[in-house]
């Protein structure tokens, strides 16, 4: 099977997924920025494309090394989470917390881009995430089959994280569009 290599593919294939993202995704790339103001975002210096598509494996490289500064340099301020379940988590203050909660745990994860989409000062992001969590005490690993989406914003050269959404593989599986499936190939 193949996978979406432009946003328009991508939200043909998760349309679910594309439609509940459209307006976050929106007031993310531009940070509720005025059209003059966007404008001039837009005009700024561009990141190459080779280190969006890294910036998963990037998250996931911090989440293993339980590098909690780190991995928050990879957020803009006003970033966003949609975790599968529960409400969205924003701004890096909330999103350091979550982070706190998972590195009570040994993560080892490992992010495969299927596809990405960019401009000059925004872009998207989608793939795989797999791997276990292992608990630091007694307990067993969780699994960890995910896809994700995320949305980066061009600043001063590197890429920032506006928002974040995943959702455990094939867990839309077997809905239609209108139902909001439309899951992409394994």
């Amino acid at each position: 099977m193949t996978y979406p290599t432009s946003a328009s593919e991508f939200a043909a294939r998760w349309p679910w997924f594309a439609l509940a993202l459209a307006p976050l995704t929106l007031a993310a790339l531009h940070g509720g920025e005025t059209p003059r103001q966007a404008m001039i975002l837009d005009a700024a210096p561009s990141c190459a494309r080779e280190e969006l598509d890294r910036l998963p494996a990037a998250l996931v490289a911090a989440d293993n090394r339980r590098d909690l500064e780190g991995v928050l340099a990879l957020y803009s301020e006003d970033a966003v989470w949609f975790p599968p379940a529960g409400e969205p988590i924003v701004g890096r203050a909330a999103i350091r917390e979550r982070y706190l909660t998972l590195f009570t745990a040994r993560p080892a994860l490992r992010a495969a881009v299927r596809g990405s989409s960019r401009d000059a000062a925004s872009g998207t992001v989608w793939g795989k995430t797999s791997g276990s969590i292992e608990p630091l005490a007694a307990g067993s690993a969780r699994q960890v089959d995910d896809d994700f989406a995320l949305t980066a914003r061009c600043a001063a050269g590197k890429w920032k994280v506006t928002l974040l959404a995943w959702r455990p593989a094939g867990s839309m599986a077997g809905r239609g569009a209108a139902e909001g499936g439309g899951r992409p190939p394994d």
